[in-house]
């Protein structure tokens, strides 16, 4: 009886399965499937398929949903779906709990204005749409409880994870906008914690063939804040910084944007730069490092100049300091110009020349280091003479490394001059704060634990907390469900 019952279930299963093949739908005791295939500008087409490429869709009344934990199926392709259905809405942000999803549009939305920043503070973020902003508060509040925070941007190259950071911090700095202040000076505070912002894209960031304004190094900053939740203090450290940009930057992008500046210095800015740069008479095409890449994308590199400088200014750094900072670039961009030679009867170029004085070292030392090397030995320092062929490759390496102490020295002061401590007047002991939030904005690497669903949107979403990012998906024709 058992059996002639299992034979009724089979065949009715078999019949259904006919059924549902004639009317071309599919469900998950077959093989294989028909799916219909939507593509932008195409026509639709059915192709067949393994049932283990394909997945459950959710109902149509759950497309858009803002926290995607409420959808009936959270996978992989259902995520994707989902975020390109907000995205062609203008909706740039999906959460998933806790972490929030944020697809590039490549341009800037309204939808970061001060009066945007009010509606989520204090607000219940549940109950509000997914935003950037709400994964700032969320965090704010829970600092106020007590809890050190910590976050992470990640994404590739060109996903946004700049101006997510930027967005992040210039609402965290502004957070206690409503509490009463007993030192006035945390206003010059917050203000100092965001005008490093300019001054560190102007020497770690460049043009990509993804992004105008790419950063090329990682960076981790910590904000404090007191007792009353005032920002009163930021660390800053940095890694990984992009140093073969410097000597050669690769076809279709730029070098660091640090050294097209040196051209468009402000006129406010002129009479107070005392140091001779040596550029008045130069263009651009003159030097090697960036003759090559002059112009890519839109880049206005006189405003940035102007941010880059009043960022300085701000911030308080001596004008010696940042004379000094300019003479080391533009001896960098000499160094570059240096054509190979042999020591002996040499006499030294003008380029050579101007790079040591921008630099402060002496012609001798420069040319020794050029073209000899030294071999330390447990008893000795052998003197050998490089090989002209190497010429090239250790005057690269020298520019290298000049630039990456030029950029920690940056890092160091920016970070100092925008920091404050208050003083225990019980004790006469430096008070440091009572909490902090951290932000790390990275590249996804093989140390975070990325499911593959992670790394399939690793192209162009800047992911808060631990979900990497998708190239943007044009809206234009956007029409239906995948």
């Amino acid at each position: 009886m058992e059996r002639e019952e299992w034979k009724q279930a089979a065949e009715s299963r078999r019949q259904e399965e006919l059924d549902a093949k004639k009317q071309g739908k599919f469900f998950f005791g077959s093989s294989s499937a028909y799916v219909n295939i939507y593509e932008e500008g195409k026509p639709q087409t059915k192709k067949k398929v393994a049932m283990s490429d394909v997945v459950r869709a959710n109902p149509a009344e759950q497309d858009g949903m803002g926290d995607m934990t409420g959808l009936t199926f959270l996978e992989e392709a259902t995520m994707l779906h989902n975020m390109r259905f907000r995205f062609a809405r203008d909706n740039i942000y999906s959460n998933i709990s806790k972490v929030i999803c944020a697809t590039n549009p490549y341009q800037w939305l309204e939808i970061y204005s001060e009066e945007t920043m009010g509606k989520y503070r204090g607000a219940r973020v549940e109950s509000m749409p997914p935003h950037i902003f709400g994964t700032a508060e969320r965090a704010y509040r829970a600092l106020m409880r007590g809890k050190n925070q910590s976050m992470i941007c990640c994404g590739e190259s060109g996903s946004g994870k700049t101006e997510s950071t930027k967005l992040l911090m210039r609402y965290l700095a502004t957070a206690n906008k409503g509490v009463a202040q007993e030192d006035k000076s945390d206003h010059t505070v917050q203000a100092k914690v965001l005008k490093a912002n300019p001054i560190l894209e102007s020497f770690g960031n460049a043009s990509t063939l993804m992004n105008n304004n790419s950063s090329r190094f990682a960076k981790f900053t910590k904000l404090y804040f007191d007792e009353n939740h005032c920002l009163v203090s930021a660390d800053i450290v940095t890694y990984l910084l992009e140093k073969s940009r410097v000597v050669n930057a690769p076809k279709g992008t730029r070098c660091y944007h640090s050294f097209y500046l040196l051209f468009n210095i402000p006129d406010k800015y002129k009479q107070d730069i005392k140091t001779d740069l040596h550029l008045s008479d130069k263009k651009m095409s003159d030097f090697a490092y960036i003759k090559n890449n002059i112009q890519i994308g839109k880049i206005d590199d006189a405003q940035f100049c102007l941010e880059m400088l009043d960022g300085m200014s701000t911030l308080g750094f001596p004008n010696e300091d940042r004379d000094t900072i300019l003479r080391a670039q533009s001896g960098i961009l000499h160094l570059g110009n240096i054509a190979p030679f042999e020591k002996k009867g040499y006499e030294p170029t003008t380029d050579l020349k101007t790079a040591c004085e921008l630099l402060g070292v002496k012609p001798e030392g420069m040319i020794h280091a050029l073209t000899t090397k030294e071999i330390v030995t447990k008893s000795d320092t052998i003197l050998k003479p490089r090989d002209p062929a190497d010429f090239v490759a250790n005057r690269d390496t020298m520019s290298k490394a000049l630039y990456h102490g030029l950029f920690d020295l940056i890092v160091v002061t920016s970070t100092g001059l925008s920091s404050k401590v208050k003083l225990n007047q019980a004790n006469g002991l430096v008070c440091w704060t009572c909490s902090d939030l951290s932000i790390l904005n990275t590249t996804p690497s093989s140390s975070f634990a990325l499911t593959s669903a992670m790394r399939n949107c690793n192209n162009s979403s800047t992911i808060i907390s631990l979900c990497p990012s998708k190239k943007s998906t044009k809206r234009k024709g956007f029409n239906g469900r995948p």
